[in-house]
This record gives structure tokens, sequence and C-alpha cells, in this order.
């Protein structure tokens, strides 16, 4: 199921006709199932460049029902969607969370240490 999210995930990053036709061909999903299928779930929290991302809660639809259908297009014997649930998407955003919170940290304290260190070069 994990490679599902994948897919369903990865369709938020199609910003082009030309990159929602290759996804449609490749995957046999239409960019809007996607599109529909990610709102429904959310997106979880990430870090990046030095910024901190929040979680986007999903839309209250049936995380089941769209999961299903995403399956049933992938040609995913149905039976798998029932792993999909909003247990399981919580789980998967706390430990992003986790994570993006992690890497946050990071980056604030090298940030702190590089700018309490001057370097002076001299000829």
């Amino acid at each position: 199921m994990s490679r599902v999210l994948g897919i369903i995930t990865a369709s938020s990053a199609l910003f082009t006709d030309e990159r929602q036709v290759e996804f449609q061909a490749i995957t046999g999903l239409s960019h809007l199932e996607a599109s529909k299928a990610r709102d429904a779930i959310g997106s979880p929290a990430y870090y990046s460049k030095g910024q901190l991302a929040p979680t986007i809660p999903g839309n209250g639809e049936d995380i089941s029902i769209i999961i299903t259908a995403v399956c049933d297009s992938l040609g995913i014997d149905v039976d798998y969607a029932s792993k999909v649930n909003q247990a399981t998407i919580n789980r998967w955003f706390s430990v992003a969370e986790a994570k993006a919170n992690k890497q946050l940290s990071e980056f604030q304290q090298m940030d702190a240490i590089d700018s309490t260190n001057k370097f002076v070069l001299e000829d």
C-alpha cells in the first residue's frame, strides 16, 4: 500500500499537462483521480530548505472509498485498500511531522553555530 500512497502523493508534482499525460500513461490513473485521493488523504508535514511545511489535513471524504477506487484503477486487489485508513494515515503523518521537526531543529542548531563563528580569509 505504500506504493499506492506514493503514487497518490507524487501526483501533486504534476504541474504541466505533459507530466499529467505521462503519469496517466505510467499508472493508468488519471491525474484527477489521484488529486481527489490526495485531497482526501491530506499531506504530511515536511522540512525543506530551512522551512517546515505543516501538515495539511484531508478534506474529510471517506478514505476507504477513494483508496478502493485507486486500487481498482491500478489493478491492485481491492482487499488491500482496507490497510489504509484514518489510523494508518495519522501514524504516517505523526512520523513525518516528527522527522520534519527533527530536521528543522538540526538546521536551526547548525544555523546558530554558523552565525556565531566568523571566518576571515587572510592573504
